[in-house]
């Protein structure tokens, strides 16, 4: 298949650190270019893949930007038509939704957008008015809680686990990896390190938008329990990972994902992870971490996490979450996805 992937202009694609959607887009081209197919990846200038690289911007500005967005996808959808392509992935998936649809009109191609974030209902009718396109969810929970989306089917994340160093020996410290939010719960992360009296390790990318946020949070480090490093290479992300006792995952909102989930367990390690949005569907609850639903709960968690056994967190990563996984299931999608819209055509010609 000739197969267009677009992926965002907000980081490079695979992303040097923060950036879940752009490492996700990267394993799924290469994962399709290994299979034969031929890929034209839509990303920032600096993007390193084996597919083909087009672009509009060539460094990305780590920040969201609906301008940007639109740009980017405009750019993209302009150099897709006419050019004989099979299929059309979109992950722009926020403020480049209108353009997309749009611009698709005129484009005979079959396409899809995969979501990788929450919606309001209000918000999506605003950049959806007419409720169109098709879509795939990243959960089963994601799709759960936007009824008012198109979904046609899930298809999970992943990530290459033999990238990730494993390790069954761990070290004494709990482990934090994410955007430095408050809906990521950092506070929560923190409360239970020092209720427990264990060190904590914050690796994470500050946010200037929530910049009170994240000052709150600096001055909970007390130079003994809780460190903050800031946003790191991947090497040290991974690092951290394979040695940290657990990694806690504390978002309080209806997270449709969490990648960072699959990284730990890829290393062996443990996730203790409050019981929302897709956490259910990515730990198995006393097999490969702990769902809890309070900060009691999760001091109770962390205290058993010896008894999680490193091999069977890699196992059900290599099990569910793999590229391999991934990428046939991809296609899978895109296969009944352009026999739906071959059927549609046929009918619309009839009458």
């Amino acid at each position: 298949m000739k197969i267009a992937v677009i992926s965002t202009p907000h980081e490079r694609t695979p992303p040097l650190r923060y950036g879940g959607t752009e490492r996700v887009v990267y394993y799924l081209v290469e994962g399709l270019v290994k299979r034969g197919h031929d890929v034209t990846l839509f990303a920032t200038g600096d993007s390193f893949s084996r597919a083909k690289l087009r672009y509009a911007f060539e460094k990305p500005d780590r920040s969201y930007s609906a301008e940007r967005e639109i740009q980017h996808v405009l750019y993209a959808l302009d150099e897709i038509r006419g050019d004989g392509f099979d299929f059309i992935h979109n992950h722009c998936d926020w403020y480049g939704i209108a353009p997309f649809l749009k611009g698709i009109e005129d484009i005979d191609v079959p396409a899809a957008t995969t979501t990788h974030g929450t919606y309001t209902r209000d918000f999506w009718f605003m950049v959806n008015p007419r409720n169109r396109g098709v879509f795939i969810a990243i959960s089963k929970r994601q799709a759960e809680v936007h009824p008012f989306i198109n979904y046609v089917g899930v298809v999970y994340n992943a990530i290459e686990p033999r990238e990730y160093p494993f390790k069954r020996d761990k070290e004494d410290f709990l482990l934090f990896v994410g955007a430095l939010l408050p809906h990521k719960g950092v506070h929560i992360a923190i409360d239970v390190a020092k209720k427990l009296g264990m060190k904590l390790v914050i690796a994470g990318k500050p946010d200037v938008n929530y910049a009170d946020y994240y000052q709150s949070l600096l001055r909970q480090v007390d130079g003994n329990h809780i460190t903050i490093l800031g946003e790191v290479s991947e090497d040290e992300k991974r690092d951290l990972m394979s040695r940290a006792k657990c990694l806690l995952f504390t978002s309080t909102y209806e997270e449709p994902f969490g990648v960072v989930m699959i990284e730990a367990m890829a290393c062996g390690t443990p996730v203790v992870a409050l019981r929302n949005g897709a956490a259910p569907e990515v730990v198995e609850d006393g097999r490969t971490g702990y769902l809890v639903r309070s900060v009691d709960d999760m001091i109770k968690a962390v205290k058993l996490v010896d008894l999680i056994k490193p091999d069977a967190c890699r196992a059900r990563v290599e099990e569910l979450f793999s590229v391999d996984v991934m990428v046939e299931s991809y296609l899978r999608m895109y296969r009944l996805i352009s026999e739906r819209a071959l059927v549609s055509l046929a009918l619309s010609k009839r009458v």
